[in-house]
């Protein structure tokens, strides 16, 4: 990651300070401090679900976005705060539904991580990260749920023959379909996320051999599953949570996806 760069005699003269949040809070603004660089993780997408039918699993959820910029201050009052708000991780989806968008991270009006998209149920297209509306379809062997979009404008992958993991958003890792074929069912691995954060959830499978495991997650993302609930995303990275499969008729649920994060780093 980087920082916000100054000359080298006025670094010398000030030091670099740096404010964590794992929960929301605020930053003051100090004075003589104009700008700031803020490095934000959208909370990440639900898991989807499993049904009831034998052989059908639900796509992983998408990483949130992660984001760093500077940002201008100075339209806040020295002295005054900015309100940095975490984006919560998307709940997994109960049986035979789609997890949930996460939610977005910001640092006041100035500056915004969006929440990834939550991966599709059995039978369901994945959610578009950071707005949902993906529509539902038909799998192949009888249902197999598209992996979440990643945060960002990324789209929930489709569940078509070709069994599309999630779409990559401008950040964040996709979360990963369930690659179905037949009844026999392989979950995609997380899409890869950024220094650690916005990993996808790995796609839920439907058969537990070595030819057809649950995907794994990346950066945060959780598991996906055989005959199990799916993992969690881990909190304060953004990571998707894992979609969860079954080859019995009984479902299981999603992972929940990881909450966000946030730096606020300056000079004073």
């Amino acid at each position: 990651m980087s920082i916000v760069s100054l000359p080298a005699a006025a670094a010398a003269a000030k030091k670099l300070k740096v404010q964590k949040f794992t929960a929301s809070g605020n930053w003051t603004r100090p004075a003589g401090v104009d700008t700031v660089e803020v490095f934000l993780v959208g909370g990440g997408g639900g898991g989807g679900a499993s049904g009831t039918a034998a052989n059908v699993a639900g796509g992983g959820g998408g990483g949130g976005a992660v984001i760093e910029r500077v940002v201008d201050v100075t339209g806040t009052a020295v002295g005054n705060t900015i309100a940095v708000t975490i984006g919560a991780g998307g709940a997994g989806g109960a049986v035979g539904s789609s997890g949930a968008n996460g939610g977005d991270t910001t640092f006041g009006t100035l500056d915004t991580a969006k929440g990834g998209g939550g991966g599709g149920g059995a039978g369901a297209q994945g959610l578009a990260g950071g707005s949902g509306g993906g529509t539902g379809g038909s799998g192949v062997g009888g249902g197999t749920g598209g992996g979440g979009g990643a945060g960002g404008p990324g789209e929930g992958g489709p569940i078509q023959i070709d069994r599309i993991a999630g779409g990559a958003g401008s950040q964040g890792g996709a979360g990963g379909a369930n690659m179905q074929s037949g009844g026999n069912g392989q979950g995609a691995n997380g899409g890869p996320g950024i220094n650690g954060f916005g990993g996808g959830g790995g796609g839920g499978a439907t058969q537990g051999s070595t030819a057809f495991d649950a995907g794994l997650g990346s950066a945060g993302g959780g598991n996906g599953s055989i005959d199990a609930a799916a993992s969690n995303g881990t909190a304060n990275t953004g990571g998707g949570g894992g979609g969860a499969g079954t080859t019995t008729t009984t479902g299981y649920v999603g992972g929940n996806g990881g909450s966000g994060y946030a730096e606020v780093r300056w000079w004073e």
